[in-house]
């Protein structure tokens, strides 16, 4: 997990991440992670469908719900909720992270 944080804070929320191999019930098969406002955490899934997710995907899986997240704590439920918008940005922050360069 040295890539994705056991906890962050976002406008005066602090969030806690865990990786799990057991889905909650009522969370889809196909869901590789989850956010618990009630609780702020993230919860990330190691398993897909019956194969283990290498780090690179549990890691846009985790910028994925952290998206939500940021658009959440911004007020925009609207933008949320758009997955399209969430997966795009998400992989585009994924990307930025792991080919940053600092000299």
């Amino acid at each position: 997990m040295d890539n994705i944080p056991t906890s962050f804070s976002l406008g005066g929320t602090t969030y806690s991440v865990k990786l799990s191999n057991v889905r909650p019930e009522g969370i889809r098969n196909d869901t590789t992670g989850h956010v618990c406002y009630p609780t702020n955490t993230i919860e990330i899934f190691t398993n897909h469908t019956g194969f283990t997710c290498t780090e690179s995907y549990k890691e846009l899986s985790f910028y994925h719900e952290l998206v939500h997240v940021i658009f959440s704590t911004m007020g925009k439920e609207d933008l949320s909720g758009n997955e399209e918008l969430i997966e795009g940005f998400a992989n585009l922050l994924h990307q930025f992270i792991k080919t940053s360069k600092y000299e």
